[in-house]
């Protein structure tokens, strides 16, 4: 049987979590996680040396809702127990977070999924478009 969810890393996956927070939206470009770990699994998830940044998958009974980066570890502890929650967000927040760039500052001649492709180079998010339709004449990043 599958997990309910899985934090799938390179250092490992986990599967044993006490608190799931799991946001996507149509109003959003990025989805986001937060995961509560259980404290017996604290002390394993340690030993694996998770660390933000680290590229991760969150499934959902095994199909894909997050593709992403790890971006914060954060312990919690008391007299009587010891947490940790593990947040992050979709590969999309990188995007999303920069500014775009096109070579000279513009393109001619460009259909949409050119110009899509052109502005998602090195964010590793590829896309396809089964018809892109006429070519623009000139697209045009302004500046700031």
């Amino acid at each position: 049987m599958t997990a309910p969810v899985l934090l799938r890393t390179a250092r490992g996956e986990f599967d044993y979590w006490t608190e799931i927070r799991i946001n996507r939206s149509i109003e959003q470009t990025t989805g986001e996680f937060t995961l509560g770990i259980t404290e017996k699994k604290y002390k394993e998830l340690l030993k694996q040396e998770l660390q933000a940044n680290d590229r991760c998958q969150v499934l959902i009974h095994g199909q894909m809702v997050i593709d992403g980066y790890i971006d914060l570890l954060e312990p919690s502890f008391d007299e009587s127990t010891h947490s940790i929650s593990v947040s992050g967000r979709d590969i999309t927040g990188d995007m999303m977070e920069s500014s775009a760039f096109l070579p000279n500052g513009e393109l001619a001649n460009v259909t949409i999924l050119q110009l899509a492709q052109t502005l998602l180079t090195g964010y590793g998010i590829s896309l396809d478009c089964p018809v892109p339709g006429e070519p623009f004449e000139k697209a045009v990043v302004n500046g700031g």
